[in-house]
């Protein structure tokens, strides 16, 4: 499932342009449809340093599936609809391989621990106790939680350690 570098046009008449993930380049024009964009060209194209998916792009997948789950929308659906949706391609390739699985059978639990880098095990335990409970949207808003504390966390920890980084420099400035 390649990455296509595309450019488009708004309503507005405004050039826009990015990288997507999409199944195919229908699949490509569908996405930026549903973002009001048309689609003018493409290119198939690799990525050879992925992006970092980082905590704010998990936090906003699960706040994402948590809204689609609470509203009635079945799993695999409310997964290749988020899926869509991100602006990730890395996390949106992931996603979109786990609501494949997901639509063969395989627990969502199970499908995210083939993806350890990305997903931890305290996300795939609260996701496994989210589907033995019965109460999926429970968990998944328990795991927004998390990864905001962890997220808070690590901007005060960044923060508190720049401090002694501009002394030092002031320091070494003098």
């Amino acid at each position: 499932m390649p990455y296509y570098r595309w450019r488009g046009v708004t309503i507005t008449g405004k050039t826009k342009k990015g990288v997507l993930f999409a199944r195919s380049a229908e699949h490509l024009d569908e996405l930026l449809l549903t973002r009001e964009i048309a689609l003018l060209s493409h290119k198939v194209m690799r990525q050879w340093i992925p992006k970092t998916i980082r905590l704010k792009h998990k936090a906003h997948f699960f706040r994402q599936l948590s809204v689609l789950i609470e509203s009635g929308v079945l799993l695999p659906d409310a997964l290749m609809i988020v899926g869509d949706q991100l602006d990730h391609p890395q996390l949106q390739e992931i996603i979109h391989a786990i609501a494949v699985q997901v639509h063969e059978g395989v627990s969502l639990s199970a499908a995210l621990e083939q993806y350890p880098l990305v997903f931890n095990q305290i996300t795939t335990q609260l996701i496994r106790a989210g589907e033995e409970s019965g109460n999926m949207a429970h968990a998944l808003n328990a795991i927004c939680g998390h990864i905001d504390a962890t997220q808070d966390f690590y901007t005060r920890l960044r923060s508190v350690l720049l401090l002694p980084m501009i002394t030092l420099l002031f320091f070494l400035a003098i």
